[in-house]
């Protein structure tokens, strides 16, 4: 066969409608065929909802053999589950062809339409037919035009699969995922209640448990006393966490609350919080931002944060940046009456205050810098020394 049999639809039905339908087992069945064709280069699958014409777009195409296997396809049953989603009353479109790249010049090409809950073969299809010019127009421009740009098939599927179901799909992934898991801890807990050898259930990155306890993999002892395998997680190279206790470097972080506890600002992340409090990470550990609201706090990079009421540099809180600050690309806040870098409070105007330049040669979040403000132009280098240049 010269290229793929495939299948493709268009179903008018409400963008409300349309997310009602993914909330329902049909839409988890959507998900999963996404979630296949994601794994398979044979396969394409698009499914995308189109606000403008009102109405969601299917296609998929394989190397099945002929249309009675698209017939009694997932993809077939999808479409219909759909048609009784929908809530127009407007008759739509199915087409199953051998070719469905080159579908009008194909021998064998059936359409339906799909109406409520059944489906009424129209074949041979009437390409003057407005629905399927619809079709055809929409399959052109929103999948063939997109395989043929040469995108990687992951690349592709973002654009062929709305960010819903590609969301759904990761969900779907992960409930397997956890549920096996869970599975292989309560065997190895039976079998190492029983006194069997029990090979280690990987349960987080760098986490297994033997049986009877959670380890640290690559640390000399690695034991953390108490942690729940069912809801242990690594949160960064240090720290982890389970619904209850927080442990870093495999020490426990006192009154952590572990339901919620999470670091802030990514891999270069120096803040973290849970429900109640907000912590610092040093070199001994982490300790407590007593001034800090949980609720609001949030990193700003650089060693910044701020929570509704003050601004921070690690644990300190800065002075005359008021409520309305910026932060630029080389770490310099300026507030109201105050510019700040690293922490080093400069004696700038802050309302005519500008980087003009940074040196190509250093670090651009450290210097040399060349200022500006309404008093003239300055050099500030990588050791925090400020000096007037004119």
């Amino acid at each position: 066969m010269s290229e793929p049999a495939g299948l493709a639809a268009f179903i008018r039905l409400s963008k409300v409608a349309y997310a009602a339908f993914l909330e329902t087992p049909a839409g988890l069945d959507a998900a999963r065929l996404a979630m296949l064709a994601a794994d398979d280069i044979e396969t394409v699958f698009a499914l995308r909802y189109m606000p403008k014409q009102r109405g969601v777009l299917v296609c998929a195409f394989d190397q099945y053999t002929g249309p009675e296997a698209w017939c009694g396809s997932p993809v077939f049953a999808l479409c219909n589950q759909l048609a009784k989603a929908k809530d127009s009353a407007e008759e739509d479109v199915l087409l199953i062809s051998t070719g469905i790249l080159n579908y009008v010049a194909e021998p064998i090409a059936f359409a339906f339409g799909l109406k409520d809950l059944g489906v009424s073969p129209i074949a041979p299809p009437n390409w003057n037919e407005p629905r399927l010019r619809e079709l055809d127009a929409l399959l052109r421009t929103r999948v063939f035009q997109v395989l043929d740009e040469g995108e990687t098939k992951t690349r592709a599927l973002t654009r062929l699969v709305d960010p819903t179901v590609r969301k759904l799909a990761r969900s779907v992934a992960r409930d397997a995922l956890v549920r096996e898991r869970n599975a292989a801890i309560a065997a190895a807990t039976e079998a190492a209640a029983r006194g069997q050898r029990v090979a280690p259930v990987p349960v987080g990155r760098e986490l297994v448990f033997d049986g009877r306890v959670v380890r640290e993999v690559d640390t000399i002892d690695g034991v953390l006393e108490g942690a729940d395998p069912y809801t242990v997680r690594r949160l960064s190279r240090w720290v982890v966490a389970d619904q209850r206790t927080v442990w870093w470097q495999g020490r426990v972080v006192p009154e952590a609350l572990g339901a919620g506890f999470r670091t802030l600002g990514g891999v270069d992340y120096i803040y973290a919080k849970d429900a109640c409090r907000v912590y610092l990470e040093t070199h001994l550990g982490f300790q407590v931002i007593l001034e800090a609201d949980a609720a609001s706090f949030a990193d700003l990079g650089f060693g910044y944060a701020r929570d509704r009421f003050n601004y921070f540099y690690h644990d300190q809180i800065l002075q005359g940046v008021g409520q309305r600050a910026t932060l630029d690309a080389c770490g310099f806040l300026r507030g109201e009456a105050t510019v700040i870098h690293s922490g080093f409070v400069l004696p700038l105007d802050a309302d005519s205050f500008e980087v003009l330049a940074f040196s190509d040669a250093t670090n651009p979040f450290m210097g040399q810098f060349r200022l500006k403000d309404r008093n003239g132009t300055y050099t500030y280098d990588s050791r925090k020394r400020l000096f007037a240049t004119e």
